[in-house]
C-alpha cells in the first residue's frame, strides 16, 4: 500500500514496521497496542484521536526520533510486529509469504 510505504519512510528505520501496524486494527485487538502507539509520543496520542495513523504523520520528528531510540532497547514493539507478521495476510498484515 503507498500510504504505508510513505508512512514508513517519514519513520526512524526502528519505528517503520509500524506504519503497516497502523494501518490495520489489528493493533487494536493486540495486548498493548495501544500503549505501543501511545508510547511513542503520550501528548500527542490523545491529540490525534488515539489514531496511530494520525499519530505517525503528525508527530514531531524529535519524539519520533526518542521513540526510534527506546524502541531499540523495548521488546514491546517487536512483539506487536511480530504477531503482525505471523497473522494471515486477510488481517491486512505482511503477507502471508513474508
Amino acid at each position: 500500500m503507498e500510504a504505508e510505504r510513505a508512512l514508513a519512510g517519514r519513520l526512524p528505520e526502528s519505528l517503520a514496521p509500524l506504519a503497516r501496524l497502523a494501518y490495520n486494527y489489528l493493533w487494536s485487538w493486540l495486548a498493548g497496542g495501544e500503549e505501543l502507539f501511545a508510547s511513542i509520543d503520550p501528548e500527542s496520542w490523545p491529540r490525534c484521536g488515539a489514531n496511530p495513523v494520525r499519530l505517525l504523520q503528525e508527530c514531531p520528528a524529535a519524539a519520533l526520533g526518542h521513540a526510534g531510540n527506546r524502541q531499540r532497547s523495548s521488546a514491546r514493539s517487536s512483539v506487536s510486529i511480530t504477531h503482525c507478521r505471523s497473522t494471515p495476510a486477510v488481517w491486512g498484515c505482511w503477507p502471508a509469504t513474508s
